[in-house]
């Protein structure tokens, strides 16, 4: 997101929960402290896609694919 401040993006961050934003694109389950769900940028049974929202960010340890609520949804459009 070139054409925008880091202001703008991290007010974005701090107002939008990145497990509702990412939930509306996969479906999650809450296990513990974080969601899972299989994984978006890959083909997996098993699900290896996690979402911390107490960090913010997202992971896959199946892809090693990982980001912040902004990077998901510029690579899920």
């Amino acid at each position: 997101m070139k054409n925008f401040d880091n202001n703008f993006i991290q007010r974005i961050k701090d107002s939008l929960p990145i497990e509702q934003v990412i939930g509306a694109y996969v479906p999650l389950k809450k296990k513990g402290r974080s969601f899972w769900a299989c994984c978006p940028f890959h083909q997996e049974k098993t699900p290896s896609f996690s979402v911390s929202p107490d960090k913010g960010f997202y992971h896959c340890f199946g892809c090693n694919e990982s980001g912040d609520i902004v990077s998901f949804v510029e690579k899920n459009g």
